[in-house]
């Protein structure tokens, strides 16, 4: 089936049709609690299931899907009972008469489950659960870690779970994914298999036969990065001046500075969140809240007249513009960050076309908003600052610390998204100058090179 046939729309699938006698199995249990209910006795496993339902079909129906649930995980998946009572918060002994008393109907509710997709819920928003297990366990990975943006990505994948039809995300093959994320954009694709990979285990397993890497449709992590560092940034700001944009250099110091996300998904944080109350000390330091990891975090006392010794008096002329407001965001939403970016470029291209190497122009005539934060990491490198300094330190109940501005806590991230180590950064290329030397004094000339510490450390 090609992808003009598959479902698009969320309906629900077909409902599996089950055996009359397992049904009336479920459907006695269920009386049998109401019987209880008025002679005072405990409520077994199966009647429990249906407590939500407001008749006997709703019941019947509730009770049904928790029980094929754990059909599926005993006799399909082959996990321990001990495992399937656990998740259920129930004995042992109690899931092993339920799955005793339905060892008769074994055969044929196994073939079912294997041939007919069941009318399974993919995220029940307002409960905060799925029906899938892989799905569930990214729910509960997400409230861990404190992710914001959990519930988008569930939303979002759910469209490629309908173009299955409704096949459990375990299921998923490379294949199937290679063919939706074919007929998406590029944007599209990078979103959708990052949300994939997430609850589909085998999408995102290397040793696995259906593994499909994030490089296959997203453009290479070094074209991501940005090859612009100090001198480049300071071009940048020259051409905005030059032309009279002082608002806009402004905005784009501050955003460097900090090394703030642009907020295109949360307008409370970021560069979009930023509120003029954040400032301190005469517009010498902001707070920076990021709400990405964590639950939200607050970046303290940011400097803003380390790398632009002149912003704080400019961010104080342009407060002073504005009316000196209290509590106003200091840039008017996503769109007007996207629109100061998009001038930027133009202005590099009318400044610096046919001016400059092909490949600077590129740079230039690309950058966006979402590539602050990579330029604030490159210079922080360039300026022989330690990753370790650059990626912070989370110290609990939404605070963190950092030298500069916003903090990334993990070293990897920084080298495997932000960082670009080429030999544009002037500290790229004393270091080769470096080993020049040492080649031409050990290898040329046969004599001892000592390399002092400060040029040892990277």
């Amino acid at each position: 089936m090609n992808a003009q046939e598959k479902p698009t729309s969320d309906q629900a699938p077909p409902k599996i049709q089950l055996p009359s006698a397992f049904l009336e199995y479920i459907k006695k249990k269920i009386e049998g609690k109401n019987k209880n209910d008025k002679l005072g006795g405990r409520p077994n496993l199966i009647s429990s299931f249906a407590k939500d339902g407001k008749n006997m079909d709703e019941q019947v129906s509730l009770a049904t899907d928790k029980v094929l649930n754990i059909l599926e995980d005993a006799w399909l998946k082959g996990r321990p009972c001990s495992r399937i009572a656990h998740d259920y918060e129930i004995s042992n002994d109690t899931m092993w008469r339920v799955l005793k008393d339905l060892e008769p109907f074994k055969e044929s509710i196994k073939e079912l489950l294997l041939t007919t997709p069941r009318a399974r819920k993919w995220f029940v928003e307002e409960l905060e659960i799925s029906d899938y297990e892989t799905v569930q366990n990214y729910i509960k990975r997400a409230k861990r870690e404190g992710l914001k943006n959990w519930k988008a990505t569930l939303i979002n994948t759910r469209r490629f779970w309908t173009w299955t039809n409704y096949k459990s995300p375990e299921k998923w093959s490379a294949d199937e994914v290679h063919d939706y994320l074919a007929t998406l954009t590029g944007g599209a694709q990078s979103q959708m298999l990052d949300g994939i990979r997430k609850v589909a285990p085998q999408i995102r397993d290397e040793s696995s036969s259906q593994y499909v890497g994030v490089g296959m449709f997203r453009a290479k992590l070094q074209q991501r990065k940005k090859d612009l560092f100090g001198a480049e940034v300071k071009m940048i700001i020259d051409a905005l001046n030059k032309h009279g944009l002082k608002h806009e250099a402004t905005i784009f110091k501050i955003h460097i500075q900090t090394g703030a996300r642009e907020g295109a998904k949360d307008s409370s944080a970021g560069m979009v969140g930023l509120r003029w109350s954040y400032f301190k000390n005469d517009f010498h330091n902001v707070d920076d809240f990021e709400t990405k990891v964590h639950g939200g975090i607050w970046w303290r006392n940011c400097p803003l007249d380390v790398f632009f010794p002149e912003l704080p008096e400019e961010l104080r002329a342009l407060w002073i513009k504005r009316g000196k407001p209290t509590d106003d965001k200091v840039v008017n939403g996503y769109d007007e960050l996207k629109t100061l970016y998009a001038t930027i470029r133009r202005i590099l291209t009318e400044e610096y076309g046919g001016k400059v190497d092909p490949s600077l122009m590129k740079e230039f005539s690309t950058i966006r908003c979402h590539d602050a934060d990579k330029l604030h990491v490159n210079m922080l490198w360039e300026a022989g600052v330690p990753l370790e300094v650059v990626a912070g330190q989370f110290l609990g109940k939404n605070e963190g610390v950092g030298l500069m501005g916003r903090g990334w806590l993990a070293i990897d991230v920084i080298k495997k998204h932000y960082l670009s180590l080429t030999q544009r950064s002037h500290r790229f290329q004393r270091i080769q100058q470096n080993v020049r030397d040492y080649a031409q004094k050990v290898l040329v000339e046969g004599l001892t090179y000592d390399v002092k510490e400060s040029e040892m450390r990277t």
